[in-house]
């Protein structure tokens, strides 16, 4: 078995890793303090409340055993262990008395006010600062290590910020942006330090995938993080958080390293020298082009589409996305572009893509039911703002 841990990069390297065979569990995590603090125990009252409140469902996957644990060695046998850079789920929840710190989601204190008295009591909430990140992320690999030496551990590095990439890029993971040019040597050390350990270099993995693919960096990572400033200017990101291309690859990586137990880079795996040199241009697409992304089926081409609308402001393409309705499918990523479009363009035209996305969404169980009730209720607020009838678009996160 393979044990993956992190944010959904790694579940989505999960994913890829099945689909070729190799059987895989993924488990969320919420913060390395979580599992630091409790010392690879859980603790039994914070257990002992979650039974009594019935709280299960409020921790998101990041569940006590996987913010605490992670791997107990009465499972099935491990082949692997891969751990990559996962962002913290906040605030955390410390136990100062018994020196612990655990994630719930805020949403149980409506479900049971009994828990939140009883967390008030004895917890106080607290958010990590991004800054201190890394080392925190070292501390915790070092002790995993420590309690399981015997498999082999990856650390999963993230995808650099290259000006090529622009916009100015987005992750999740808050200290990225300050922390990436130092990032990679410092992971390589910390490996090189730990016994059966090995990093893999995302950015010279995607530097392979770039080199015998679309050299677009839209066509790989289409989303973007769009915000409404002070004079009420579009600002975007890229998210690099989600990089459709690479998880295959990836997979591809790791099962040569089970065979082999080494990570070797191809001399088309090197970062190539436009993304440092050349500054990004916004992508534009014909009509033509953005009808048949739109028209996939498929949730990268179709957010490539919508981003597209943005490099041409004052073109009103809402048609498009009414026409393209039954095809386009579930994806929160292109509901936040299509929101603040919708603040561009307040077309009534979008209400046909918006009954189609609520028909959708009323079926979509994959991420679970709060996932469809924020996600039709903003559906919701997007169609009020649309006509006018009292929501604002912009208040949407």
């Amino acid at each position: 078995m393979l044990y993956l841990f992190g944010n959904c990069q790694s579940g989505f390297l999960a994913e890829a890793l099945a689909r070729k065979g190799h059987p895989t569990t993924f488990r969320p995590l919420a913060s390395p303090l979580t599992y630091l603090s409790c010392n690879g125990r859980i603790p039994r009252d914070i257990t002992e409340a979650v039974a009594r409140f019935g709280l299960d469902p409020f921790f998101n996957d990041r569940t006590l055993f996987n913010q605490c644990v992670m791997f107990s060695g009465q499972e099935p046998e491990a082949r692997l262990f891969l751990i990559n850079l996962f962002h913290e789920t906040t605030p955390l929840f410390l136990n100062e008395a018994e020196k612990y710190a655990i994630y719930v989601d805020q949403a149980a204190f409506a479900f049971a006010p009994g828990f939140k008295n009883w967390l008030a009591a004895r917890h106080r909430a607290i958010v990590p600062h991004p800054d201190s990140y890394l080392a925190r992320f070292g501390d915790m690999v070092e002790a995993f290590r420590t309690r399981h030496p015997g498999t082999p551990l990856v650390i999963l590095g993230r995808l650099s910020h290259f000006p090529f990439f622009g916009p100015t890029p987005f992750s999740y993971l808050e200290c990225w942006e300050k922390v990436f040019h130092r990032a990679g040597p410092l992971l390589a050390e910390w490996a090189a330090g730990l016994p059966g350990t090995a990093l893999i270099d995302v950015d010279r993995i995607f530097a392979g995938i770039w080199a015998d693919s679309e050299p677009a960096i839209e066509a790989h990572c289409p989303f973007l993080r769009v915000r409404r400033g002070p004079g009420g200017d579009l600002t975007y990101r890229r998210d690099l958080e989600h990089v459709g291309s690479l998880w295959d690859r990836l997979a591809d990586k790791i099962a040569v390293f089970l065979d082999t137990g080494r990570l070797d880079y191809g001399p088309n795996e090197t970062v190539p020298a436009i993304w440092t040199e050349r500054p990004h241009a916004p992508e534009t697409l014909s009509r033509s082009r953005l009808r048949t992304l739109l028209s996939s089926g498929a949730n990268y081409a179709s957010g490539r589409a919508v981003a597209a609308f943005f490099s041409v402001p004052d073109t009103d393409h809402t048609k498009l996305l009414a026409e393209a309705a039954p095809a386009m499918p579930i994806c929160h990523h292109t509901l936040h572009m299509v929101r603040h479009y919708a603040g561009l363009h307040k077309n009534p035209a979008l209400l046909v893509w918006i009954s189609a996305q609520l028909e959708k969404i009323g079926a979509f169980t994959a991420n679970g039911p709060a996932y469809q009730r924020l996600y039709e209720s903003r559906l919701k607020q997007i169609a009020a703002a649309v006509t006018g009838r009292g929501a604002d678009a912009d208040s949407l996160s």
